[in-house]
């Protein structure tokens, strides 16, 4: 987002300083106030489902340096998506695991869709006070919560695509035979340990080696991560059974 409003910036495009300001207040706000409320949501759902592993380990809260991940905030100030670090969940406390997983996944999109409802009913309470005053509606008013609303639409789209390790693709997993959900889970489980990896590596080892830091640490934590090493045998029992009774 915050790209595309510099391109068209230096592009010679017409575009006004204090909307792209405004823009960047919006998208702090939503680092600060709003990525904390998502991972909260995961956390109070799975604790209201028999899941306490979010408050065991000091997630359950809404101050937004447990939930700050830099990359993810880095992404969301520049390109509109991002990320936090995420609200860690045990299913195996869950009475029914699948339709669990999938509500504590949905909690988190709801709550960025309440967000935006709720930004959208203060602009307009907002344009009606100032319009009874006889005041127009000030721009960077307009910018702020077109942004903000924005944003906060944008994240809960883009977490409902089925695509692991997104919330939709645990969504999906609540309509999948057993061995299915299981194979999927082994895949984001890895995908998630593989991206932390690597942008682990990225941080300290630098651009140019990270991508052979960054397989060293994957290959040398699996051995020492549980959810990664059972993500693989997930991986490759249920994706043998899978394969050999036709595919998916």
């Amino acid at each position: 987002m915050l790209i595309d409003s510099l391109r068209a910036l230096f592009s010679g495009y017409p575009i006004s300083l204090e909307s792209i300001l405004m823009q960047i207040l919006a998208t702090l706000f939503v680092i600060f106030c709003i990525l904390p409320l998502h991972e909260y949501a995961h956390g109070w759902m799975a604790e209201r489902l028999g899941d306490h592993t979010a408050r065991y380990a000091g997630r359950l809260t809404l101050n937004p340096l447990a939930s700050l991940d830099p990359i993810g905030a880095l992404f969301l100030l520049l390109f509109g998506f991002g990320w936090a670090k995420p609200v860690p969940v045990d299913t195996r406390n869950f009475k029914k695991p699948k339709r669990d997983m999938a509500l504590t996944a949905l909690a988190g999109p709801v709550s960025n869709l309440l967000a935006s409802l709720v930004g959208a009913i203060l602009y307009y309470v907002l344009v009606l006070i100032l319009a009874a005053a006889g005041i127009s509606t000030p721009l960077f008013v307009q910018a702020f919560f077109s942004a903000y609303i924005t944003i906060n639409v944008a994240l809960a789209v883009f977490n409902l695509l089925p695509i692991p390790p997104l919330d939709g693709s645990k969504i999906v997993g609540a309509f999948l035979s057993n061995g299915r959900c299981m194979l999927t889970t082994g895949i984001r489980t890895l995908l998630c340990w593989c991206c932390s990896c690597c942008c682990s590596a990225a941080s300290s080892a630098g651009p140019w080696p990270f991508w052979k830091t960054g397989c060293w640490k994957a290959s040398s934590g699996l051995q020492s991560c549980p959810s990664a090493s059972l993500a693989c045998y997930n991986l490759t029992r249920y994706g043998k059974n899978i394969l050999s009774a036709g595919g998916l």
